[in-house]
């Protein structure tokens, strides 16, 4: 996780060889619409997944009722049955209950980025909305993709305190230090010490501002 963010492009970014090195313990799936399956040159990076894998890879259906989200899961139940490789259902979930959309809604309104709404569902969907909502797939295909839900939370050991602030080990002398010398490498990087210096001053002010709110938190 840590590596991804190093090397992300907008977002964090892992390679193939990455996860080649790293992959013990790890359940790897194809995710959602946005996944590696809505690329040109899927079946290869699924294939390239299921080498390093194995059968600790699985192609994802989810819940959703929408057209485009029923055509996915189709394909991905085809894809799945043609590579041989085991399905899993999950939810994409961006709220806990159904109750929550109104309130996402207003989230979306609110983000630049991703302004207007949608209408599809994307609470958490319980055993049986899991089932009615993908029974145009056969059923033992649903059976098998649930079962592999649980397969994987049985597999999962993770314990999580409730409270309290955790951070990653390190090996410099001051986590303070440590982020203004990143922000001063970026400060060279990105040649900010070559624009004029009514610019340099202003964008130095915001920077001693920025360190300062870390070195709050």
């Amino acid at each position: 996780v840590s590596q991804s963010y190093v090397q992300r492009y907008r977002k964090p970014l892992i390679s193939l060889q990455d996860l080649a090195q790293h992959h013990e313990g790890l359940v790897a799936t194809t995710a959602c619409r946005g996944g590696i399956l809505s690329l040109p040159d899927h079946r290869r990076h699924v294939l390239s997944l299921q080498q390093i894998f194995g059968e600790n890879l699985l192609i994802e259906i989810q819940t959703g009722a929408a057209s485009d989200q029923v055509l996915f899961n189709k394909y991905a139940a085809e894809l799945a049955q043609q590579l041989k490789i085991p399905i899993v259902a999950s939810s994409d979930a961006h709220y806990a209950k159904v109750t929550d959309a109104a309130a996402h809604q207003k989230w979306l309104r609110l983000s630049a980025e991703r302004g207007g709404s949608y209408a599809d569902d994307y609470s958490l969907a319980d055993l049986q909305t899991a089932i009615m909502r993908l029974s145009y797939l056969p059923q033992e295909k649903v059976a098998e993709a649930i079962a592999n839900t649980s397969r994987i939370a049985d597999r999962c050991e993770v314990s999580m305190p409730a409270s309290g602030k955790f951070y990653p080990q390190v090996d410099f002398a001051s986590v303070e230090g440590k982020v203004r010398e990143l922000c001063e490498k970026g400060w060279l990087t990105r040649k900010l010490d070559q624009l004029a210096p009514e610019k340099q001053a202003a964008y130095r002010a915001r920077l001693e501002i920025e360190i300062k709110v870390l070195e709050a938190a």
